[in-house]
């Protein structure tokens, strides 16, 4: 037994490392293609992105050693070693997590258990970090009641960030009465109902999106 437990997590490393890998070639790709906005500034070089993230690791090892060393204790969660096979895919987005690494460390690691639920979509939240990101401060404060179900809302995540995206008459109308996360923050006190239904309901949620100003009168989420 303990042959076979070592082995399968040899194996699942293995695999990891493959999916993780994939994420910095595709990355490297769009790079030298310069495939979406996010990739222009390259000019195609691979070699400037490389040096790029380079440097953007060299600043983040001399905040966490010199500048920041308390943040070093939060790496006590017992799943940080699962972060090894996650670094080609890290190292292709360093420069969009960079911002980000404080409050990571600190809601996401710091022996509170949320790697456990997260790390096993690492790869595919890094693929898709650069639709992610924008929103990731506000998926920080809320990371205790979203973690436990990372994997259902990372399958629909095209349908969700739908409810992210606002144009320029709600964007007024929320700055004026709320914010963009006025729907999610109804939403989370119902979290586990609606993240149940979403194989149901995700392929409709586009059909629903022109209704939200509606729904969120009155916290009508509440009452659906």
């Amino acid at each position: 037994p303990i042959l076979r437990t070592a082995a399968d997590r040899a194996a699942r490393t293995a695999s990891t490392l493959g999916s993780s890998t994939n994420v910095l070639l595709r990355k490297l790709s769009r790079v030298q293609r310069k495939s979406g906005p996010n990739n222009q500034r390259w000019g195609g070089s691979v070699g400037e992105f490389v040096k790029h993230q380079s440097e953007t690791a060299g600043r983040i090892v001399r905040m966490l050693v010199w500048e920041q060393p308390e943040r070093l204790t939060h790496l006590v969660d017992p799943d940080a070693p699962t972060l090894v096979a996650h670094v080609p895919a890290i190292l292709a987005r360093l420069d969009k997590l960079e911002d980000h690494v404080a409050p990571i460390l600190e809601r996401v690691l710091n022996n509170r258990r949320h790697l456990a639920s997260v790390e096993p979509y690492l790869d595919e939240i890094l693929e898709r970090f650069d639709d992610i990101e924008p929103h990731l401060p506000w998926i920080l404060d809320n990371i205790d009641a979203l973690a436990p179900y990372t994997g259902l809302l990372l399958k629909h995540i095209d349908e969700l960030l739908l409810y992210a995206d606002v144009d320029e008459h709600e964007r007024v109308a929320m700055e004026e009465e709320g914010t963009r996360y006025d729907l999610a923050e109804q939403l989370l006190p119902f979290l586990e109902y609606y993240v149940s239904k979403l194989d149901v309901v995700g392929p409709h949620l586009p059909l629903l999106r022109p209704h939200v100003p509606l729904l969120l009168k009155h916290n009508r989420i509440g009452k659906v």
